[in-house]
């Protein structure tokens, strides 16, 4: 201390840290710089040049405009939209790629991604980045993607519609997709490849092929995320200890399915809260001596390490599988109708079982591997699941009319096949069901004049077996299966209004609920498969369809057709689901699934100014 004194001392130490406060008032007011880019006016017109002046930690924020650029986030930024910019990468690469860590980004149009993967409107290759906001709309290959290794990502109310792909995931880890909308892609909503332990929570993924698909993928959570309208719902292939909560399918062409070739690929977490068409996901391990019957209402049924239980009295339909038996042995399945499903039961390592009484009418029935089970009872005088006379065997038949049951000869008539049906060597049903058009429905016509109702029983001349006044003059006449009791009863529709009933004959509407708009077009299906005909309007070239009898918003809303279309409902490929179509100019557009794609079937029939009917004549 010689030579100084104290209070020399303390003035030097409080110039200490006047300059040490300086240098990190400045530091951090380099950290927290805002770099502005604009169409025009601003020291930044594009946004590659505004990130390669910024400094880590700085926000770069963008306002509204078009900019024709391939973006590559290389620092650990904020990248921020005002008024939705769009970046467009006009074909080439991604439009914005993310290669730093720990960046954010909200508020984007990223589009003009390229046609080769991995490019994408948004491509991630770092890790711990947060989007949030952004639309990856109308790329050429992917929406989003995350790959090689991207993990800890946060995936928030983004949406990615109208590419190959929505949300494309390989290889990729602890990554959090939630609240984005992935609709609209030809390929996949949302894909897992090889990716694990990521958490996917209440998405929606709507009018794709795939709505999520999990490709060899482990560890996953998926809660509360909706698959609606896809060919495919929610899909796991070669994929294990998954666990699935409240996700919800609906009105896909096949809702749910699971696949593998391993115990581990069949060791996941799905309980009942998952729903297919309303109706619960049943995925049961190792349960012993136990009945699953209509009481359990079940969708879709994947039994796993089971020993001696029965499942009967079940509609499994519009699924990969109807029935999945996995190393399940000396159980009983009867009185099970498995239809329009990819598959109708698939038996793996799983022997001892008996299997009689029930339906199977998909275009692809059975699969079976390693596994031998008995296929028919005893013939006994009985009512069959088809109302025949004998139990026997099973149906076996093909939406398109050309299954074993629906063409094998039964010269006796007592509605058993004269031959057996091979499944394999080891598998023969010896009793199969005969299932003849005798056995379908037939429709019939009438008309309906100043508010009376004229029915025939066949269609030929001749008087009405059933006439009744329903409705006013003017009202526009519906007729369906309103309560699914297999008789078809009339309605009409009146300024935005259903009135139903389920009799045919004069009376007050057993179901009466406002529905669209006065000047909409009524159109009536079966649109999910459960056998219950329900309301949905055509208006300016757009469907919105109902998959209940009552008021609410449109659980199928898109758009088909031109204004001016007459809109025209069937079941066009045999799959017990209604779908739509559209009468323009003399020639029928009709699709296969309810959805707005291109049309599946186009036929020039008729002449401009005719009016179409359809009907299985």
């Amino acid at each position: 201390m010689k030579g100084y004194s104290v209070n020399k001392i303390g003035h030097a130490l409080r110039i200490a840290v006047g300059i040490t406060a300086l240098v990190l008032l400045l530091a951090g007011g380099a950290g927290a710089a805002t770099l502005t880019v604009c169409p025009s006016g601003c020291i930044y017109s594009s946004i590659q040049g505004a990130i390669n002046a910024a400094n880590g930690s700085d926000t770069v924020q963008v306002q509204n405009g078009t900019y024709f650029e391939s973006v590559n986030v290389n620092k650990q930024l904020t990248l921020r939209g005002i008024g939705m910019p769009v970046v467009d990468a006009m074909g080439n690469g991604n439009a914005i790629t993310l290669s730093a860590d720990g960046i954010i980004i909200e508020g984007f149009t990223a589009t003009g991604g390229g046609s080769f993967y991995p490019e994408a409107g948004i491509r991630v290759n770092s890790n711990n980045n947060t989007l949030i906001g952004n639309h990856a709309n109308s790329n050429g290959y992917n929406g989003i993607t995350l790959d090689y290794s991207s993990n800890g990502n946060t995936l928030n109310g983004n949406n990615a519609s109208n590419n190959l792909n929505g949300i494309y995931l390989y290889s990729s880890s602890n990554n959090t997709l939630s609240s984005n909308n992935a609709n609209s892609n030809p390929w996949d909503g949302i894909y897992l490849g090889s990716s694990s332990n990521n958490t996917l929570s209440g998405n929606t993924a709507n009018s794709n092929n795939n709505g999520i698909y999990l490709y060899s993928s482990s560890n996953n959570t998926l809660g509360s995320n909706n698959a609606n309208s896809n060919s495919y719902g929610i899909y796991l292939y070669s994929s294990s200890d998954n666990t699935l909560l409240n996700n919800t399918m609906t009105a896909n062409s096949f809702n749910f399915g699971l696949d593998g070739w391993s115990d581990s690929d069949f060791n996941n977490q799905i309980d009942y809260s998952n729903t297919v068409d309303g109706k619960p996901i049943y995925y049961v391990k190792n349960a012993i001596n136990t009945v699953y019957d209509s009481s359990t209402n079940a969708g879709t049924f994947y039994c796993i390490k089971c020993v001696n239980v029965t499942l009967k009295n079940l509609d499994l339909k519009a699924n990969i599988w109807g029935v999945v038996f996995w190393n399940t042995t000396n159980s009983n399945i009867q009185n099970i109708n498995a239809s329009n499903n990819d598959g109708g039961i698939y038996l793996y390592s799983s022997s001892n079982n008996n299997i009689y009484n029930n339906i199977f009418n998909n275009t692809n029935n059975i699969g079976i591997s390693n596994s031998i089970s008995t296929w028919n009872t005893t013939k006994t005088p009985g009512n069959n699941i088809i109302g025949g006379s004998f139990l026997g065997g099973n149906v076996w038949a093909n939406p398109g009319g050309a299954g074993f049951s629906q063409t094998c000869a039964d010269a006796d008539n007592d509605g058993i096949c004269d031959s057996p049906y091979v499944l394999d060597a080891s598998n023969i049903d010896y009793l199969t069901l005969a299932y003849k058009t005798t056995n379908l429905e037939i429709d019939t016509i009438g008309i309906y004049r100043n508010g009376v109702f004229y029915l025939r029983n066949s269609n030929t001349a001749g008087n009405a077996d059933l006439a009744f006044a329903y409705g006013e003059s003017g009202d526009i006449p519906v007729v369906g299966d309103w309560n699914g009791d297999g008789i078809d009863t009339i309605g009409v529709y009146r300024d935005g209004v259903f009135y139903l009933r389920n009799n045919n004959s004069a009376g007050i509407a057993d179901l009466a609920f406002a529905y669209g708009q006065s000047g909409d077009i009524p159109v009536v299906g079966d649109w999910n498969g459960d056998n219950i005909t329900t309301g949905g309007v055509y208006r300016n070239g757009v469907f919105y369809l109902r998959n209940n009898n009552s008021a609410g918003i449109a659980d199928l809303a898109f758009a088909y057709g031109n204004p001016g279309d007459i809109p025209v409902v069937g079941d066009w490929n045999g799959d017990g689901i209604d779908t739509i179509g559209v009468y323009r100019n003399g020639v029928f557009y009709l699709r296969n699934s309810n959805t707005a794609e291109r049309d599946d079937i186009n036929f020039a029939y008729g002449q401009s100014g005719d009016i179409p009917v359809v009907g299985h004549w």
